[in-house]
């Protein structure tokens, strides 16, 4: 799902850097970063679904379940990344 719905944006590793994301101001951001991992699921939640910033809201395109298993696709996402930023 992860590929599917985010690569495109937030790179395959997470990082920010995909192909599509690139022309979005700001840029998409780095989902491994201690600063996104931070923040609850219910608030990950809502941002997938609703939108902030370059996010699009997604709540009409990705079923609630597979929000879900996005959100905890992304949790694995900060162990591959060295450091903690």
């Amino acid at each position: 799902l992860y590929e599917y719905f985010c690569s495109q944006c937030h790179g395959h590793r997470g990082d920010g850097n995909g192909i599509v994301g690139q022309h979005f101001d700001p840029l998409p951001s780095d989902l491994r970063k201690a600063s996104i991992q931070s923040h609850p699921d219910s608030e990950i939640f809502y941002i997938i679904s609703y939108g902030k910033g370059s996010q699009p809201p997604l709540a009409y395109t990705i079923a609630q379940e597979d929000r879900w298993k996005i959100i905890h696709y992304m949790r694995t996402l900060k162990n591959s990344r060295g450091g903690s930023n």
